[in-house]
């Protein structure tokens, strides 16, 4: 989809550090961090962030909601049933 500039947010602090190469990762998901790594250099910008698991919910719900509805694409607009869930995770993400 060609995006430029990405913001990679997670409510997992250690993750965020293994990928952003601050720490060493010797996980099961270790391969991972490695490809994430390396996709640096695709972007112009790349921005790592930790968030506060509370304002990370919508991730949670999009997971299951992928789970659950396999042959639904989201590209840009929001599904409506995760509006709400984005309007709470952004209320706490301002309450910081």
């Amino acid at each position: 989809m060609l995006f430029l500039n990405l913001i990679v947010e997670s409510d997992s602090l250690n993750k965020i550090r293994a990928i952003a190469g601050q720490e060493q990762n010797h996980s099961y998901l270790g391969f991972v961090v490695e490809d994430c790594v390396n996709l640096f250099y695709s972007f112009h910008s790349l921005q790592y962030s930790h968030i506060r698991c509370v304002a990370n919910q919508a991730a949670h719900y999009l997971a299951k909601f992928a789970i659950s509805n396999s042959d639904f694409v989201w590209i840009e607009e929001t599904p409506i049933c995760i509006s709400n869930v984005c309007a709470f995770d952004l209320m706490q993400d301002f309450a910081k």
